[in-house]
């Protein structure tokens, strides 16, 4: 997390005690105006290619480089990840108070990921599908096999394929429980501020699903509707709870 991030939203500061403070889990009381304060995050994965614009296996490498820049500079290196492939790379941002502080922290990783890149001659390439006949390996992870036994190698390997961006909006404590999505038991102001940001993430889903993605397939084969999201799932909005955003903060 960048140290030190300034309060940049001024009138908002008094709701913006830790979580465990804030009482009912930072939902406002029954008939009250006050608003709470919900951070959210972003994520966003980059084809990682040379200057010639050819994919290269370098994400490794290049991770360990951008955490060990970031910890020297005071930011989270756990916002630089790896992902199913080694040609593909994700920057991601810590739970941020708004969209300027979300805006700020992405654009200050983003810097240092595109400043070391260029240092290794390297660049992110940031749309959704690459636009030339890719046969990416998959990682030996454990998880990734477990997926890939479940769905077919075949299928699955369309992730490495895809970019995605993803944004994460926080739900209040208790809204939901680890084996359901949304909690019976909890109170009416928090699943009317689920139901808000359910409808949110909605609304936002089309714009966000065509800003990283040029097209519905790759090497000539059809991955999902040309009016609609690639069935790996290229861009998507989700929520989390505050517990999560704890961990994530932590």
């Amino acid at each position: 997390m960048l140290a030190n991030i300034p309060n940049i939203d001024g009138s908002t500061s008094a709701n913006r005690s830790p979580l465990g403070e804030r009482p009912n889990g930072g939902v406002a009381d029954e008939g009250s105006l006050a608003l709470p304060v919900r951070r959210i995050g972003l994520e966003q994965e980059f084809f990682l290619v040379d200057r010639s614009g050819a994919l290269r296996d370098l994400a490794d490498p290049f991770l360990q480089r951008c955490r060990e820049v970031a910890k020297a500079q005071g930011i989270d290196p756990r916002c630089f990840k790896a992902e199913c492939v080694k040609s593909l790379v994700e920057i991601t941002t810590p739970p941020s108070s708004g969209v300027g502080d979300l805006a700020s922290n992405y654009l200050g990783n983003l810097h240092l990921a595109l400043r070391l890149a260029s240092e290794l001659g390297l660049a992110l390439y940031p749309l959704g599908t690459f636009p030339l006949p890719i046969s990416p390996a998959l990682r030996d992870d454990l998880g990734y096999r477990v997926k890939a036994s479940i769905i077919g190698y075949r299928r699955f390997s369309h992730a490495g394929k895809c970019a995605g961006a993803h944004l994460h909006l926080e739900l209040p404590a208790g809204t939901v429980w680890p084996d359901v999505k949304a909690a019976l038991d909890a109170p009416i102001a928090a699943q009317r501020e689920l139901l808000g940001l359910y409808n949110l993430a909605t609304a936002l889903d089309p714009a966000l699903v065509r800003s990283p993605a040029p097209a519905p397939s790759t090497k000539e084969e059809q991955m999902g509707s040309p009016q609609g999201r690639s069935a790996t799932g290229v861009s998507s909005v989700s929520t989390v709870s505050t517990q999560t955003c704890r961990r994530l903060a932590a």
